[in-house]
């Protein structure tokens, strides 16, 4: 779902932060406030979108190139209010 074009990247109002050795969890920030943290360990793709979209992010379109693969896992996925 990270490195997928069609992952966080493709969501209005998500950016990744890559914490190597943590469990990846979706942070919903608001006015610079951590209002909720949601365990993505044990969830699949589609999920996780369901779970984008009953939070209110909504996909746009990317391509393949806008979005860069890494190494490293990522851990952290936070989101601000739209």
């Amino acid at each position: 779902m990270v490195k997928d074009p069609a992952g966080f990247a493709s969501y209005e109002g998500v950016r990744i932060e890559y914490k190597r050795g943590k469990p990846p969890f979706f942070i919903i920030i608001e006015d610079d406030e951590e209002v909720e943290r949601i365990a993505l360990s044990g969830m699949n793709k589609d999920e996780i979108r369901v779970m984008l979209g009953e939070k209110g992010f909504v996909q746009r379109e990317v391509e393949a190139t806008e979005v860069e693969a890494t190494e490293v896992e990522a851990t952290e996925v936070e989101a601000t209010e739209l």
